[in-house]
């Protein structure tokens, strides 16, 4: 059996709120071993270092998602330290900037965005990164903090993907790469992304991938998706399965600092 990196996902959501336990095992009896809980504000972080530690392969993220800049403040800041050092957290997190929605303000989520990689870099941890139309802010941030990171969700074309690779990042690439009307600039950007640098996520519940079929209940999706992600990531990248599977979770647990287990 292959043995799959989901690096996201999002256990906290309230779609998850009734089986989360059952979510996760269900996909690491297909395969999906590892997983990465996702933690995008101080609540969040809480429940995915409680999940990870129930859940023998997960380990959890700690960190805050631009949305919720707002709320970033000293207090914060010296919560997501201390919930950083436990034997969980593998990465400072999500954190980023957004532009898209705007539901905190620029000022705002370049404050809480450099706070982070602050705290990343005290602690001798990578970065799980976010960014929403904000390529050229997010970009002179990340060239001022240089560090380990992953781009996670990337759907951006071969210039942004270039960008990012020139800065030793790592790109994440969602069920998104399965969506015919959205994905072309992604498709290209596959064609300059080396499979070294190449990590798979599937951003669950959201983004279903399009092309599974049946589709799931409430269309929601979970990290029993991964391997259908892979599949259609194999054939687009002209990879054998178990290459790309293979070279996308050791760049995970390697990133991560996690063991085969």
């Amino acid at each position: 059996m292959l043995r799959y990196f989901d690096i996201c996902v999002n256990i906290d959501s309230p779609q998850f709120q009734e089986d989360a336990a059952e979510v996760i095992s269900a996909a690491q009896a297909i395969g999906v071993h590892h997983i990465a809980l996702t933690g995008s504000s101080i609540e969040s972080t809480k429940v995915a270092i409680r999940m990870a530690h129930q859940h023998k392969g997960c380990i959890a993220t700690c960190g805050i998602h631009p949305h919720d800049a707002k709320n970033y403040s000293v207090e914060a800041k010296n919560t997501l330290y201390e919930l950083s050092e436990d034997t969980k957290v593998r990465a400072i997190g999500e954190c980023g900037l957004d532009y898209n929605r705007m539901y905190s303000t620029k000022e705002d989520q370049i404050i809480c965005f450099e706070g982070q990689l602050e705290l990343a870099k005290r602690r001798s941890l990578p970065v799980f990164l976010h960014e929403r139309d904000a390529h050229l802010d997010f970009l002179d941030i990340i060239r001022q903090h240089p560090g380990k990171g992953v781009v996670h969700c990337f759907t951006g074309g071969p210039s942004q993907a270039k960008a990012y690779l020139d800065c030793g990042l790592f790109i994440g690439v969602t069920g998104w790469v399965c969506d015919e009307r959205r994905n072309q600039d992604l498709l290209e950007a596959l064609k300059v992304i080396p499979l070294e640098r190449l990590m798979i996520e599937t951003d669950a519940p959201w983004l279903t991938p399009r092309t599974y079929r049946p589709r799931p209940k409430k269309n929601r999706n979970t990290p029993a998706l991964l391997p259908h992600i892979a599949e259609f990531l194999s054939i687009r990248m002209r990879t054998p399965l178990e290459e790309l599977v293979h070279q996308t979770t050791q760049n995970a647990l390697s990133f991560f600092g996690q063991s085969p287990e």
